[in-house]
């Protein structure tokens, strides 16, 4: 498995006049953001305005992405979806196409208990081969539905191919609880929020 470490932004999706994605305008970002030395870069985020995509425009840019930097740098494919269905039909496309790995995050704009959360993401997980890397992503400013500590232990032992989170909640004290309670395991916590950055990395963050 290919973890992730180090910088790797959540690239923007760069779109045409007519609202279509610029492909030929990604690879220039990528060739930016290489030259820049990045570790990796994580496709389809929030960033990336993924709810705005189709299905096939979100595939479209993986291959573009995984093609390009032709295992250069590490991509990893953000696949989560309102609908459960999708977001495993997006997995099985990272993993075929060449991605490192895929995070994704809870359904959205409905509330989900921790049992629902728990299916939602295993079934994303068992989906796929056991050492493809799987990250959870927590933003419940944005979904409405946290990640929490507990939930997080339940699908670590239960899906041996989710090996981290990357928390862009914006909560150090939600980081440092991920942090406490894998503490001498390895798990590997991500700070999504850039002004948190310092303080994740001190932490212990990757």
């Amino acid at each position: 498995m290919k973890h992730l470490e180090g910088i790797n932004p959540a690239i923007l999706t760069l779109f045409n006049e007519d609202y279509s994605i610029d492909y030929e305008g990604m690879k220039t970002l990528l060739d930016f953001l290489m030259d820049a030395k990045v570790d990796g870069v994580y496709v389809c985020g929030t960033t990336g305005e993924f709810p705005l995509l189709t299905l096939e425009e979100r595939k479209k840019l993986a291959e573009t992405v995984v093609n390009h930097v032709n295992g250069r740098i590490t991509v990893y494919i953000h696949i989560g979806s309102i609908r459960t269905e999708d977001a495993v039909t997006l997995a099985k496309h990272a993993y075929a196409c060449g991605a490192n790995g895929i995070g994704a995050l809870s359904p959205y704009y409905y509330s989900y208990s921790e049992d629902e959360l728990f299916g939602y993401f295993s079934k994303i997980a068992n989906s796929l081969s056991s050492d493809f890397p799987v990250y959870l992503y927590n933003i419940p400013q944005r979904t409405g539905n946290r990640v929490d500590p507990s939930l997080f232990v339940r699908l670590v032992e239960n899906c041996p191919n989710i090996v981290g989170i990357k928390d862009s909640s914006g909560s150090l004290t939600t980081v440092m609880d991920y942090l406490l309670t894998f503490r001498g395991r390895e798990i590997t916590i991500i700070e999504g929020a850039d002004e948190q950055l310092l303080s994740g990395l001190s932490a212990g963050c990757k």
